[in-house]
């Protein structure tokens, strides 16, 4: 078979048209090759890859072995290289792949999984980490994107031996529990905390278990399981922020508030500076004594002003109780955060009505134009248009409504005039 080595000699002498393409295809290598998007995470519970981790690869690749390549593979890999650049997917992925297969090149293979991931093909971006491992057993980058791909399938299992690895070996606590999150049936999440009891984890590591087996024991509404299991590990982890925040989350699904609140307030003597623990004592105040958890809000509102959901949560809680000035300052700043913008805009809007400004009320209610708040800022806005300027301009208004937002168009034509 005709081979070309990185040194440039040959088994046999290649045509002039392969030995251009050959060196065109060298040249590109060296100066970037295609680029490709990186890999990532399967969803917002599966975490970026670890840097740790793409780290190692980058030095593995820097110390691995120079292998001779056939022409032929190098002509098909300049062909897919060119089409890369092209963004023609679906001409270079089927190289790649079959170059991975053909050279069992670990760059190769890396380029076609990162591909594969790219084009979402989760079965070929499995096949390319597997073939990977086998090459390089312990390759975190390999062991990550098998995960990935595992999880994007919905196969939990698969993803939870990779998991596992990366745990052990690179501290990966956020992929280790975001397996928890893949959609299983209920007899499979059983099979899960099965497979998680089973693991073999170094002794600070395996209390983690206990802390998977509660959250999936929360999904299937074991609730008295769960904090069975979420109280062995906030025994073993007494300040650990997740296990605290499930255990308190657990005690309210069973309506026990004020032992979560108790739980909360115990651990921010020990942790006063914990943000997330505060948060979570004030939104449990917010059902039990609403003053006190003002207090708290202003507390977390003056560790970061720029916060614009406690900004959002403080406004609320202020409306509430009558502080419609204070309140008002506060959801304009929320406003600056998109989430945010529709449900500021609907609150606006109520207090500008409330004081009898209907100019400014119409103009709040019209910027709620999705979320939650929409018809109800809709239905407001309507009623106010039609006292303010009669049934004509109100309709006028619906119908506009209804021409930017067909899906609404139902429940629009339900809107009230009174």
């Amino acid at each position: 078979m005709r081979t070309f080595g990185i040194n440039g000699t040959f088994a046999t002498r290649p045509s002039p048209t392969k030995l251009l393409l050959v060196g065109l295809f060298l040249l590109s290598c060296l100066t970037g090759c295609a680029t490709v998007p990186e890999a990532k995470r399967a969803n917002s519970s599966v975490a970026d890859n670890s840097a740790a981790a793409t780290e190692t690869s980058q030095s593995q690749a820097d110390t691995r072995p120079i292998k001779p390549f056939a022409v032929d593979s190098l002509y098909d890999l300049l062909v897919a290289d060119m089409a890369l650049t092209r963004s023609e997917f679906d001409t270079a992925l089927p190289i790649y792949l079959q170059q991975a297969r053909e050279t069992r090149d670990s760059a190769v293979i890396e380029l076609a999984a990162r591909v594969a991931g790219y084009r979402r093909d989760h079965q070929a971006s499995l096949e390319m980490a597997l073939l990977w491992l086998e090459l390089e057993p312990e390759n975190p980058v390999a062991h990550d994107i098998a995960m990935q791909s595992h999880a994007l399938m919905g196969d939990a299992f698969g993803a939870l031996h990779h998991a596992h690895w990366l745990y052990e070996n690179l501290d990966d606590l956020e992929g280790f529990l975001a397996v928890t999150s893949i959609k299983l049936e209920k007899p499979q999440i059983s099979q899960l905390i099965s497979a998680y009891q089973k693991l073999e984890l170094s002794s600070d590591k395996q209390p983690t278990v206990l802390l998977a087996s509660a959250i999936l024991l929360r999904d299937i509404d074991l609730l008295k399981d769960a904090e069975a299991k979420a109280r062995q590990f906030v025994a073993a982890q007494p300040d650990n922020e997740r296990g605290l925040l499930l255990l308190a989350q657990i005690l309210h699904q069973q309506d026990r508030v004020k032992e979560g609140t108790v739980l909360i307030a115990d651990a921010l003597e020990r942790q006063p500076e914990n943000r997330q623990l505060r948060l979570q004592y004030a939104r449990f105040l917010t059902l039990t004594d609403r003053n006190k958890a003002i207090a708290e809000f202003e507390t977390l509102r003056q560790q970061n002003p720029m916060d614009q959901e406690i900004n959002f949560l403080l406004a609320l809680l202020l409306h509430n109780q009558g502080n419609a000035e204070r309140a008002e300052i506060l959801f304009t700043e929320a406003t600056q955060q998109p989430s945010l913008r529709a449900d500021s805009q609907f609150h606006l809007g109520n207090i500008a009505e409330n004081r009898g400004d209907v100019l400014a009320a119409t103009k709040h209610y019209a910027q709620v134009r999705f979320g939650r708040n929409f018809l109800p800022a809709v239905s407001r806005m309507t009623i106010l248009l039609n006292r303010q300027y009669g049934l004509t301009t109100a309709r006028q208004n619906l119908r506009r409504l209804r021409a930017e937002q067909p899906q609404q168009s139902v429940a629009l034509f339900q809107t009230v005039f009174l």
